[in-house]
């Protein structure tokens, strides 16, 4: 799983799937967790998860849906280039048959040569459009001004919760003296 930190760089993390035991819910409740990513990301990363298997796996049964994420054009051209390739060894078929099934992710660690990622690239500007525009934007390097002032806002953010942590603290202890008082009256008035 990549992740992508908030200074613009990337993180590789690795997790343990057993097929026999595992499903994708389970692994991406423990990447959440693990991780500490809020609980909205669990269906996510079980969906994408569930596709990864499904294209190793053919057989895979899904723990969640992701029909509604396999884009089939996608799968035709990854059929029609496996069929292209020259003969290869059963091993080396399987491992790039493996490869091509998550070509999607830029940074596997695939073997591949100038040509094909050409073709991913033309085919994702082609299947994206501007939403590729927009992910280009999204992860451009962030200017000096920019990053001063999202240090900045987070400063401030830090302010007021520290404001109000001290305002919830002096709340609490005015609570706790007055419940205090009122014991000692109730004890007073009792023994009088």
């Amino acid at each position: 799983m990549l992740l992508f930190l908030v200074a613009g760089r990337v993180r590789n993390i690795h997790f343990l799937f057993y097929q026999e035991g595992d499903t994708a819910s389970k692994v991406s409740s423990e990447m959440v967790e693990q991780l500490e990513l809020t609980d909205q990301n669990v269906t996510f990363i079980a969906e994408l998860i569930d596709i990864l298997l499904v294209n190793m796996i053919p057989t895979w049964k899904t723990d969640v849906t992701v029909d509604h994420l396999i884009h089939s054009q996608l799968n035709q051209s990854s059929r029609s280039h496996q069929n292209e390739a020259k003969p290869q060894s059963q091993e080396e078929s399987t491992f790039h048959d493996a490869c091509e099934s998550v070509r999607h992710s830029w940074t596997s660690d695939c073997p591949r040569s100038e040509e094909e990622e050409k073709q991913f690239v033309d085919a994702i500007k082609g299947e994206n459009g501007s939403a590729n525009q927009e992910a280009e934007e999204a992860t451009e390097p962030v200017s000096l001004e920019e990053e001063e002032r999202l240090r900045q806002e987070l400063e401030e953010i830090e302010a007021k919760y520290q404001e109000e942590m001290k305002e919830i603290a002096k709340k609490r202890e005015e609570a706790i003296m007055e419940t205090k008082r009122k014991l000692s009256q109730k004890k007073v008035e009792q023994a009088g």
